[in-house]
């Protein structure tokens, strides 16, 4: 009879678990999103790798597969020239993972167009071109001692089909020249670097930003204070070195932008706000209130999706709201409580993950 009790007992216990759980579970995710899948990184590694420094890049351009990456470890490895791998991990229900160890010691930046995989890396010094056809690894420029050499400034990106990228010359003797937003024509494996006249460094020198994002090849936006009132200002400068004044606020949560849009999150007077500017147009059509700090803002390239979240330092959570623009970016909660995590969100705006500080990856398809 006792042990009857007992199984009674713990199957009540189950079945309250299980209806916990699914409650909380539709609790913490809308029906906006689905969950595709979630790894555990000590799944995907093994101790050939740092697993501290594992970290996941992001979207291929395409949206089928994600691109993580982490420092080898093994001495034998190293030997062979293997010092970092890459893994190419499928969106599926069902992901398969592709890995290719290549000689680079470090990545600072990446750009995925078509199937070639460009690279910077060797801490500014490498730009390396992987063909993800037949993973054929090419050096395309280095910094050489004693030869004209070219360094770059940690970012690289695709517009109206030219790859761009901020980087500075330095002669022989490695005597450097100002940083400036470099046009990168690349034929047969070689790089012709074509100087776009955008001056990064007079920026820098006179704005004295506290942030700085370079929205392409024509515009950057920047916080800078004003040292009269102490607010913060949100402005762009363009290739002309004009400024546009588009925000004051206290504080601000982050930048980030599209291919149109810069999207903001910031504080004013007690009240929270979200906004999109069109920096094309040069007009904010997005300024809504908000209930709650919002930080760490995210945008789709095609300016589909905009997530922002909410932290709680005491529990070390967030909270994730997603926008859609054919809802007019209204946000919705579709995560809660979550654990704290850094996000990446896919250039169509059909998905975005999450890779928490425990080492899950949970990948999500946005409905």
């Amino acid at each position: 009879m006792n042990n009857n009790r007992k199984i009674i007992n713990y199957f009540f216990i189950a079945l309250f678990l299980v209806v916990f759980y699914i409650f909380n579970y539709k609790q913490a995710i809308s029906s906006d999103i689905e969950n595709i899948f979630t790894i555990d990184k000590h799944s995907i590694i093994n101790n050939e790798i740092d697993e501290r420094k594992f970290y996941i890049a992001g979207f291929d351009d395409k949206s089928q597969k994600i691109l993580a990456m982490a420092p080898i470890s093994d001495i034998n490895l190293k030997k062979q020239n293997k010092n970092y791998r890459l893994y190419f991990i499928n969106i599926s229900n069902n992901p398969n993972i592709t890995t290719l160890d290549i000689p680079l010691f470090n990545i600072q930046q990446y750009l995925i167009n078509n199937d070639k995989l460009y690279i910077i890396g060797n801490n500014l010094t490498t730009l390396a071109l992987i063909n993800l056809n037949n993973f054929n690894f090419n050096v395309l420029t280095q910094v050489e001692i004693g030869k004209p050499s070219f360094r770059y400034f940690g970012l690289i990106w695709l517009e109206n089909n030219s790859i761009f990228a901020p980087g500075y010359e330095m002669d022989e003797k490695q005597f450097s020249k100002d940083t400036y937003i470099y046009k990168l024509n690349i034929t047969e494996n070689k790089v012709n670097f074509i100087n776009t006249s955008f001056n990064i460094t007079k920026i820098e020198k006179e704005q004295k930003p506290i942030e700085l994002v370079i929205l392409n090849s024509e515009k950057i936006a920047m916080l800078k204070q004003n040292m009269k009132n102490k607010k913060l200002e949100l402005i762009t400068i363009d290739k002309n070195y004009k400024t546009t004044k588009i925000e004051e606020g206290d504080t601000f949560g982050g930048l980030a932008f599209s291919y149109d849009y810069l999207l903001y999150s910031f504080k004013l007077n007690k009240n929270i706000y979200y906004s999109l500017y069109d920096f094309n147009k040069e007009k904010v059509f997005i300024k809504e209130k908000f209930d709650v700090p919002l930080m760490y803002p995210f945008i789709s390239k095609n300016s589909n999706t905009i997530i922002l979240t909410n932290y709680n330092p005491k529990l070390n959570k967030m909270d994730i709201y997603l926008g859609k623009k054919d809802e007019n970016y209204k946000l919705n909660k579709v995560i809660e409580q979550t654990d704290s995590a850094y996000l990446k969100i896919s250039k169509d705006g059909k998905y975005f993950l999450m890779f928490n500080i425990k080492g899950y990856l949970n990948l999500y398809k946005i409905n």
